[in-house]
């Protein structure tokens, strides 16, 4: 009987000692169970054994799958632990900055994802408990939107080979720009370039700039701008390449056309682009986002929608603890 009460005391001591952390009230119990086997003189029944068992394998799986219900969105210092899919990786903290990858991340998405101004987005942080002033928010964008683009983009699948190319007047600082887009037969879109200018010139370097990234296509589409045409025919990879000309009015060209609406949607939100190079950072991120979340529409089931729209958070995430 002291020896009972021996190791209940022990296993009392420990609970009250234990490091806090979200399983630290259930982790002595083993411990007694451990002690009360090893202090007890007499030699357990078979009762006793299967009850010891029972308690220890109970305990044992408590102690591997309650941390993973009790991970939180936001941590609060460097070496907490995010989910990501079925592994653990540690939140760690940028060098010289406040907030682990989780919060930076998350602003990034809202921003993004959403028609939302970076006071907005600041607010949205506000409600979350995360003290954040919108020139942090804006400074975050400089330093990580570049880097998250380019990680989203190694991420991505293999597009396809048919190109649907086409340009939309956008005002940057109230001077006149030509937003060049190139979407594929999915509607996924390939890339986009801001220029000054929609001559040949610059037709000519957003088709350079898309070879860069992705192999020649079967197919490009375009609209009867003539400046598609003399570009085509000054790079000789793209000589054999079919080139389609559509009719804007006929719609033909509806995939391009449709992915400059969410562009369109940003701009009334942020009320209007101020500078050309921040411009082009954020509309280069804003269409890998858009890229992450075409399948979340409501013309898909919902099981399908939500089952994509966790595969998106969850590439995300794993890129933006790649980012830094």
């Amino acid at each position: 009987m002291g020896c009972v009460l021996f190791s209940a005391l022990l296993g009392s001591l420990l609970a009250l000692t234990a490091v806090p952390h979200p399983w630290s009230a259930a982790t002595p119990l083993p411990l007694a169970a451990l002690l009360l086997w090893v202090c007890t003189p007499a030699r357990p029944t078979a009762a006793a054994a299967r009850l010891f068992w029972s308690m220890t394998t109970f305990f044992g799986l408590h102690l591997l799958f309650l941390p993973l219900s009790f991970t939180a969105l936001f941590g609060a210092g460097s070496g907490n632990l995010t989910l990501i899919g079925c592994r653990a990786v540690t939140d760690r903290k940028p060098y010289r900055h406040r907030f682990p990858l989780s919060v930076i991340g998350y602003a990034l998405r809202l921003y993004h994802r959403f028609p939302l101004s970076q006071r907005d987005v600041q607010e949205l942080l506000h409600e979350r408990g995360v003290q954040v002033s919108h020139e942090t928010l804006r400074q975050w964008n400089i330093k990580f939107a570049p880097l998250l683009t380019e990680e989203l983009r190694h991420r991505e699948p293999r597009r396809g080979s048919r190109w649907h190319l086409d340009e939309v007047c956008v005002k940057v600082g109230g001077v006149k720009h030509w937003l060049w887009r190139a979407v594929d037969e999915y509607g996924d879109v390939l890339d986009i370039l801001l220029q000054e200018h929609r001559d040949t010139q610059a037709a000519k370097s957003f088709f350079v700039r898309l070879l860069g990234e992705y192999d020649v296509p079967e197919v490009i589409h375009t609209d009867k701008l003539w400046s598609y045409g003399a570009a085509l025919r000054e790079i000789p990879v793209l000589h054999d390449v079919e080139h389609v000309q559509v009719v804007s009015t006929a719609r033909c060209n509806n995939l391009v056309e449709q992915s400059h609406r969410p562009t369109r949607q940003q701009e009334r939100g942020q009320l209007g682009f101020k500078r050309r190079k921040r411009t082009q950072e954020f509309l280069a991120l804003h269409a890998r986002v858009s890229n992450l979340h075409r399948h979340t529409r409501t013309t898909v089931p919902a099981t399908l929608r939500r089952s994509h729209q966790s595969a998106a958070l969850l590439r995300l995430r794993e890129a933006m603890q790649q980012v830094a």
